[in-house]
């Protein structure tokens, strides 16, 4: 709180470098206070501080003055920066739960719309190499239409960019 102005500038790593502490001290402390991550913790010091909103878009954090290596790190940090923040989230509990429903599933559907539905196609991709039985359908009408044939047998995997 002594130096907000540094702090709103920092990616989660750097502030970690300087304050010579983990990542995960860092991420578990905003937790502590109440954030779901790093970037919702800096979204909110923007907002006390009077600063327009930082936000949580990769895009909107590259700059027009960024050179194609600072571009490169930008895109790099975004994506570990988001697996980090996912592999805090785990709860064994749950994510066994998760697996289980996966493994008795008798059909497993992929959702997903816009940019999302990528994501849902490359997920169906993998688990075809599986024994699983997996669907997929690249059209929001069919994904309707799939989706209004599933029952308590079936897992639905909705992908979503929020």
């Amino acid at each position: 709180m002594k130096y907000p102005e540094q702090v709103m500038t920092l990616s989660i790593r750097e502030l970690a470098q300087v304050l010579e502490v983990a990542e995960s001290t860092i991420f578990r402390f905003v937790q502590r206070l109440g954030y779901e991550g790093y970037k919702q913790f800096k979204l909110e010091l923007a907002q006390t501080q009077g600063k327009p909103q930082l936000t949580t878009n990769l895009y909107e954090e590259i700059s027009a003055n960024d050179s194609p290596v600072i571009i490169a790190q930008k895109v790099f940090e975004a994506n570990t920066q988001a697996l980090i923040d996912t592999q805090h989230l785990l709860a064994d509990d749950a994510f066994e739960e998760a697996v289980r429903l996966l493994s008795e599933a008798k059909s497993i559907f992929f959702f997903g719309v816009g940019g999302s539905n990528a994501i849902a196609m490359d997920a169906y991709h993998k688990f075809l190499r599986s024994p699983l039985s997996v669907s997929y359908a690249i059209d929001s009408h069919i994904q309707r239409m799939e989706a209004s044939r599933l029952d308590e047998t079936d897992v639905a995997l909705i992908i979503s960019h929020s």
